[in-house]
């Protein structure tokens, strides 16, 4: 998201000159500001430049207004931002900041939400209590098939949308440079709701 961001200051200014120690590892604040690429986006010409518009429209829409995609980032941001010492800090008496917990617990409660709503069966294995005997590879085969079916679509979503602000030249011409990323734009598709 980064690179993004120097990417559309060099289009608009032919240089570098943004901080991006200001974002550090703030993936909701970088989200906000790859958000602003959206504003500025021209008619198309044809028929081709129209489709485009419209799928960066639909990625403007996921990007912004999907809670379950927001609830990752804020949990990721978190971790990166200073959750990944929780442990560490709570066992050393640091001040921690006041309603943030565990990233572990707060993405268990984001799975239970998820799957809450969408997979009673697999929320049942995730929730059931846990035998201290239990045979650890279960409950790691339960996170492994929560993060494929439920996690991993919302990411691949959200790199898409991301690899189409290149691949479609919002980012500028040397953006479009990039070519391994068409490979994202192109294949992992914001799938509309009906």
């Amino acid at each position: 998201m980064k690179s993004m961001i120097c990417h559309k200051e060099y289009k608009d200014k032919e240089n570098f000159e943004i901080d991006l120690k200001d974002y550090g590892h703030d993936l909701i604040k970088l989200r906000n500001k790859i958000l602003e690429n959206y504003k500025a986006l021209p008619q198309g010409r044809n028929s081709q430049e129209e489709r485009r518009i419209s799928e960066l429209k639909e990625d403007y829409k996921f990007i912004h207004e999907d809670n379950e995609l927001t609830k990752i980032l804020e949990i990721l941001s978190w971790y990166g931002l200073g959750g990944r010492y929780y442990n560490l800090d709570y066992i050393t008496s640091k001040k921690i900041e006041k309603n943030k917990k565990n990233p572990e617990f707060e993405m268990d409660e984001l799975i239970k939400e998820f799957l809450g709503k969408k997979d009673k069966n697999l929320y049942n294995k995730f929730t059931k209590p846990k035998d201290e005997d239990e045979d650890l590879s279960n409950t790691t085969e339960v996170w492994r098939e929560v993060i494929q079916k439920y996690i991993n679509p919302k990411l691949k979503d959200f790199l898409g949308a991301l690899s189409r602000q290149f691949s479609y030249g919002v980012l500028g011409n040397r953006a479009r440079e990039c070519r391994e990323i068409d490979y994202f734009a192109y294949n992992f598709k914001i799938k509309k709701k009906i």
